[in-house]
């Protein structure tokens, strides 16, 4: 197949064969640098430029770009590629520096005896010539990198505008030009992605910025609080500035960031995973195309390209980062969605509750008496793509006390879009038999878009669209789906949100009594997308009525809480101060559940060498702590003649069930008779825990990192 080269200058084409020969000659090993003649040139791990004496040239291909522009004349193309090739030829013979054995020189030029007689046959000549030079040479010109591309078919995508009709990729060019991409691709790693369209270079930047992201489990977004004290939000790259978080992957290893149309096409090159925020700390592994992924490091692919966006949409570079957890999260789980952050280049500066974040928001949204007066109580109803996320928060002299949080990852707008297409696939099967087989998961977004369209309309159809009939003609099946049939299928997920919102409450009230009275909340905040569903509304309108609603920061109230705090952290934001509590407990198995003694302040426990014996379980610190904090305990055990170690299980108590999940085993060194262990829980603002362990009667002293 051919393909014209009209559209593309000298850094488009050094681009494009960046993209094929990263995958062809491995993209671990070769990366692009700048030659001395502003050319681009593939050098050792990006340690050195091509003509340079510390290049490394052993066993590595050199590939160099030389592109041919139209302002040559056609007759000139093998001239043109002769000055070219000698003139490299001669840079390696003239230079102080190794030579390397393998070199490759890559243009758009024709030299195919079809079209130039004798090209071919005098650049073999020529290639001979400079052999004692470096030994293996080759010259790659239009014809064959035709015949690369074509071999090639994801960096074919990438660059799509040279596709001719009938390429079998077509199907997924009509899915990306529906999604209206029609940038110039390139390939970042392995990364297809649209080439740069958007700056805002004028932005007033932090002299050490700090970018926020909300990383979530159906969109990702990203942004930053400019030193000017505005917050700063970044395109993403299929426009808006929400990012689909989808990972689709092709046979060859490159991906691509944010299509979810891309879930969709029937094809054996293309595997995609979503939801992926929902598997971190889960221990599952994904299996693409024969290659193990992590969760974390398929979370980090998404935040990588982020952090690209926003680097290119701001002109810096980004080392640190903001963000926030799901409130349920473990201490397993929070280590996870660091650690993915760490793997895409950020560094984790502060980490709040995706229930606690939006709360710098209130004074911007809510500026009337009820923002100003003393002591304002408010909620948060953080109703996600995967998870729900609940904080009560006092507002008082620019502090945010968070009183209580709370989340659940089975409750959130995917769990609501698959309810609807259980029922819808159901009533299908029914209506239409010949559906058996048929793959509903491919119809997901049918199931979205009926969740949506039904916030504003009694009835709507969930349509099956285009389908083979195996006669060669296209039918549509579709049933009738109503706002009664929705409160059916989605009763148990109603049910958990308002449980949830009464436990919050209740969690967070100093007062007892019922939770219908919502001990006077002054305001609810709705953030999330999935806080649209109207049987969602109608849950809080019958909880909170009459009570003021803030509801203009849906999507992005998580980011923009985020980039606020990036601003205290910076200095910009000054005079406001958010109070975070922890969201676990911790506890370890005793004889006893301990003494607190008021004038030490700390907790004397008792526990027994024989882990068996201890069967209370004795809190180290309860759940919805205000962080920073500290809490200090002695530990009472008497040793025997055979016992060196003290062996005790460090719990952590979740939030939403109450279950004891152990986290770590201690062993602490003691002696026979009685030793007195001194034991320190440390949490830190950034949620950070730490346990420092002694034992003075034989000079222990151990600080645990958790």
């Amino acid at each position: 197949m051919s393909y014209n080269f009209y559209e593309f200058n000298s850094g488009d084409f050094e681009n494009l064969v960046q993209a094929l020969f990263q995958k062809i000659l491995g993209n671990s090993s070769l990366v692009f640098g700048l030659g001395a003649d502003g050319a681009r040139e593939l050098t050792f791990q990006g340690r050195a430029n091509f003509h340079s004496p510390t290049t490394f040239h052993n066993g590595l291909w050199i590939v160099q770009a030389k592109f041919k522009s139209r302002d040559v004349h056609d007759h000139d193309q093998y001239q043109w590629v002769r000055t070219q090739f000698i003139a490299e030829m001669r840079k390696f013979k003239s230079g102080n520096y190794p030579l390397p054995d393998q070199y490759i020189f890559v243009t758009n030029s024709v030299l195919s005896p079809g079209y130039l007689k004798g090209g071919r046959d005098k650049i073999e000549k020529l290639i001979d010539y400079y052999r004692e030079t470096i030994p293996n040479i080759y010259v790659i010109a239009y014809d064959e990198l035709c015949a690369m591309l074509t071999n090639n078919a994801d960096v074919r995508l990438a660059y799509e505008h040279f596709l001719q009709p009938g390429d079998r990729y077509k199907k997924i060019l009509q899915l990306l030009e529906n999604q209206q991409i029609t940038h110039q691709f390139v390939v970042a790693g392995n990364e297809i992605r649209p080439k740069p369209s958007q700056h805002n270079y004028a932005v007033l930047l932090p002299q050490d910025p700090i970018l926020t992201i909300d990383f979530g489990t159906s969109y990702s977004m990203c942004g930053l609080m400019s030193q000017r004290g505005q917050v700063e939000l970044v395109p993403a790259l299929s426009g808006g500035f929400l990012l689909h978080s989808v990972l689709s992957f092709f046979n060859t290893g490159n991906y691509i960031v944010g299509n979810p149309t891309l879930k969709h096409v029937d094809s054996s090159e293309i595997i995609s995973i979503s939801h992926i925020k929902r598997q971190l700390g889960a221990g599952k592994n994904f299996e693409i195309f024969g290659s193990q992924y992590t969760p974390e490091q398929l979370g980090s692919l998404i935040i990588r390209s982020l952090k690209i966006s926003a680097e290119e949409f701001f002109g810096c570079s980004f080392k640190k980062v903001v963000v926030a957890k799901p409130a349920n999260f473990s201490l397993r789980q929070s280590r996870a969605l660091k650690d993915a952050f760490a793997q895409a280049g950020l560094n984790v500066m502060r980490m709040h509750d995706e229930g606690t974040s939006p709360c710098y928001l209130l004074p911007k949204a809510f500026r009337g008496k009820t923002a100003n007066k003393e002591g304002v109580k408010f909620i948060v109803i953080d109703l996600g793509g995967g998870t729900l996320d609940l904080s009560v928060q006092e507002f008082e002299d620019g502090v945010y006390d968070t009183k209580a949080i709370l989340g659940d990852n089975t409750v959130g707008g995917v769990d609501y879009d698959y309810a609807i297409l259980n029922l819808a696939s159901q009533r299908l099967l029914e209506k239409y038999p010949e559906l058996r087989g048929f793959d509903f998961n491919k119809v997901m977004m049918e199931a979205e878009r009926l969740k949506k369209v039904l916030s504003s309309s009694e009835q709507q159809s969930f349509i099956i669209a285009d389908q083979d009939d195996g006669h060669g003609n296209l039918i549509d099946y579709s049933i009738p789906f109503t706002r009664d049939d929705f409160r059916a299928c989605t009763s148990h997920l109603n049910v958990q949100v308002m449980r949830h919102i009464n436990n919050i409450m209740r969690a967070g009230s100093n007062d007892e009594g019922s939770p219908r009275r919502m001990h006077h909340i002054d305001a609810v905040m709705l953030t999330g997308q999935g806080a649209k569903i109207f049987t969602v509304k109608e849950i809080i309108n019958e909880l909170f009525t009459g009570i003021p609603i803030i509801d203009q920061f849906m999507e992005n109230a998580v980011c923009l809480g985020n980039a606020y705090q990036a601003g205290v952290l910076n200095g910009i934001v000054r005079e406001e101060l958010l109070l975070s509590v922890h969201n676990t407990g911790f506890a370890l198995k005793a004889k006893n559940i301990g003494r607190y003694d008021r004038d030490s302040k700390q907790t004397t426990i008792e526990v027994n060498p024989m882990p068996e014996l201890n069967t209370i379980y004795s809190t180290l610190l309860a759940q919805n702590t205000t962080i920073p904090c500290t809490a200090v305990f002695l530990l009472i055990a008497h040793g025997g003649k055979n016992q060196p170690n003290l062996i005790l299980p460090l719990f952590e108590v979740m939030n939403s069930t109450g279950v004891y999940d152990q986290v770590i085993e201690l062993s602490i060194p003691i002696t026979s008779g009685k030793n007195t262990i001194g034991l320190s829980l440390v949490i830190d603002a950034n949620y950070k825990i730490s346990l420092s362990l002694s034992n003075p009667v034989i000079g222990y002293q151990e600080v645990i990192s958790l």
